[in-house]
């Protein structure tokens, strides 16, 4: 998920000596929001690291697959580019509606407008010296379910993880409450 004017370089298709020592793994799952049909697949070009790979799925017993998942994936990868296309145009609008709504309302909290994925990282430590802190105020006070910042390493102290694939009236309705519990603070 990379929104226009970024691009994505995967690591294999930087040329055959590469490619060859790479193993890519994939999914649907995230992109098409079919993760519960736990489907995911591997590109190894080379026979030996399959052959590795193949043998340690085997050992741990993960190498089952599910054909609904299977032919879910196909089927998003076939026929969904224009889904796809209008899904990022959306999120992208959120990722605006997000980093201008922080910058112009909630000047102290810090937040960079992601250049794909749905996820943005809010920086609360011009507010809050913990991460307890902090946590304290979004559920209790604020109202809303961030992921916390420690739950990601300690240079996530003082930063909460907001997910914006949402209606936009949502996402606004969370931000007003983490605004107006500021204010309140």
């Amino acid at each position: 998920m990379v929104y226009e004017g970024h691009k994505h370089t995967v690591f294999a298709s930087l040329g055959t000596p590469v490619c060859k020592q790479s193993v890519t793994f994939m999914a649907a799952s995230k992109t098409f929001n079919i993760a519960g049909l736990n489907f995911s697949f591997i590109v190894a070009p080379c026979k030996r690291r399959r052959g590795l790979i193949s043998s340690w799925f085997t050992k741990l017993h993960i190498n089952r697959s599910n054909l609904f998942g299977a032919v879910a994936t196909e089927a998003a990868y076939r026929e969904g580019e224009a889904w796809l296309d209008s899904l990022l145009q959306y999120l992208d609008g959120n990722a605006n509606t997000l980093v201008e709504f922080v910058h112009s309302r909630m000047p102290n909290v810090k937040v960079v407008k992601p250049e794909g994925t749905f996820l943005a990282w809010l920086d609360f430590r011009a507010y809050f010296t913990n991460a307890k802190e902090l946590e304290e105020f979004l559920v209790h006070k604020a109202r809303v379910g961030l992921n916390p910042g420690k739950n990601f390493g300690s240079q996530g102290e003082g930063f909460a993880r907001l997910n914006f694939a949402t209606q936009r009236s949502v996402l606004l309705a969370g931000l007003t409450r983490i605004e107006k519990a500021l204010q309140a603070k």
